[in-house]
């Protein structure tokens, strides 16, 4: 899977890979938080083909520290929430640059009439793929940071209606690649509840995106949505039509596109679930609203709209000895409209886990994913496989092996790659 999603705060920058130390300390009065997780790790990674070319082969090796977070808090009338993952990372052979890859959601909400009026508050921050024809190296990522903001009210009209109304000001940064931007977004809903399981809604988003000084998009979508609910059986989708215009001094251009999503759930067993997935979304290629889907990967090496279509069946099960099997097959096709160009990605995801001993577990995991370009007539296929250990040496405290190949074949020929990675690592989970 090319898409990369990486977490930061601040992490500090040593010779080699030594992990920090995060403190937190709360002296407000009334504060509530739960327990949280913490890792910290470090890796050392080999790989025969850095640069995953065709030709010219780089041997180097990687080595990382990673932090993880995952924690809530509410000081009084805030409630705060931080998940994420950073990497700092060095190459050996100095075939990349040193860098600190990050994926952060910080997200508040501040209660000033609890209930009825909030203001949010949001960052973050992940890596994200520029090129999506290329492959997926750190030459080819850059950091992209959301920035949020803005007041939220909810009216409940009736014991089954309840009006809510949004205004968010949200500013875009790229590190490298890709147009900064300005948007200012209007959300509003009218939800009617028919019983404790079903409830509709319908709902209006206006967003007003500002490029600089000469270029500007306004999008307008109207849905209607429903949710339901029974036994072990869970769906909720949505149904709309979205307009997007868009224009500069001299030009404007506008499309329509009818747009949905769906998502239905359910477990099979007590030990095993399924679900399915069917989404499709008219935006721009900046917008970020491709972290809402997993398998995809959006091209912001130029500012343009895309119509995304999207479906995956996902099935998990648990067995009695504590193994675990995932499963994913995967479809989606990404029409850039001002470009005339499209990207088609159909994947299968297979992993298990399998607990050797009490302290020692062995992981396997194998994807394979096609993808056609039009109308370059490209095609590659790509194929991951990878098998790895997990050792609890002592409580908290794991050291890990893995193995992996990744292998693409193109016909393109400059497009083909082989690659071949050795991994070691320990993590650590503390107590905060």
């Amino acid at each position: 899977m090319d898409k990369n999603n990486r977490l930061a705060p601040l992490f500090a920058k040593l010779s080699w890979v030594t992990p920090s130390v995060l403190l937190s300390v709360s002296l407000v009065a009334g504060v509530s938080a739960d327990p949280g997780t913490l890792e910290l790790g470090l890796t050392t990674e080999y790989t025969d083909n850095a640069r995953k070319s065709a030709s010219g082969e780089v041997e180097d090796y990687k080595n990382s520290a990673s932090i993880r977070i995952n924690k809530s808090d509410q000081f009084g009338r805030l409630d705060s929430s931080i998940v994420g993952e950073l990497e700092y990372y060095t190459y050996a052979n100095d075939t990349y640059s040193n860098n600190l890859d990050s994926n952060l959601l910080w997200d508040a909400s501040y209660n000033i009439r609890p209930g009825t009026l909030t203001w949010g508050i949001s960052d973050e921050l992940s890596e994200v793929t520029i090129d999506s024809s290329e492959a997926d190296t750190p030459d080819n990522r850059t950091t992209r940071n959301i920035f949020t903001t803005g007041p939220s009210y909810t009216k409940q009209l009736s014991k089954v209606d309840t009006l809510n109304l949004t205004a968010e000001y949200q500013r875009l940064d790229f590190k490298t690649e890709g147009d900064d931007n300005d948007r200012y977004r209007f959300i509003s809903s009218l939800a009617h509840q028919f019983t404790a399981q079903q409830q509709a809604s319908i709902n209006y988003d206006w967003t007003k995106t500002l490029f600089g000084s000469d270029r500007e998009l306004y999008r307008n979508e109207l849905s209607l949505s429903y949710s339901y609910s029974y036994l072990t059986y869970y769906f909720n989708g949505s149904y709309g039509i979205t307009h997007l215009k868009g224009s500069t001094r001299t030009t404007t251009q506008e499309t329509d596109s009818n747009t949905w999503n769906a998502t239905l759930r359910t477990d099979l067993t007590r030990t095993s679930n399924l679900s399915l997935t069917f989404n499709r979304e008219l935006n721009d290629t900046l917008s970020g609203f491709d972290q809402r889907y997993e398998d995809t990967v959006i091209n912001i090496s130029t500012t343009s709209v895309v119509l995304l279509t999207e479906w995956s069946v996902n099935y998990q099960k648990t067995f009695s000895n504590n193994a675990s099997f995932d499963g994913k097959i995967f479809h989606n096709i990404s029409d850039y409209l001002i470009d005339k160009s499209s990207e088609e990605r159909n994947g299968v995801e297979l992993g298990y886990s399998y607990p050797l001993y009490s302290r020692l577990t062995l992981g396997f995991n194998a994807e394979y994913e096609q993808i056609d370009y039009d109308p370059s007539a490209r095609e590659d296929e790509k194929y991951d496989l990878s098998i790895g250990t997990s050792y609890e040496y002592i409580r908290d405290l794991f050291f890990t092996v893995e193995i992996a190949r990744t292998e693409q074949e193109s016909n393109s020929p400059t497009n083909e790659y082989q690659e071949n990675r050795v991994m070691l690592g320990v993590r650590y989970f503390p107590s905060f």
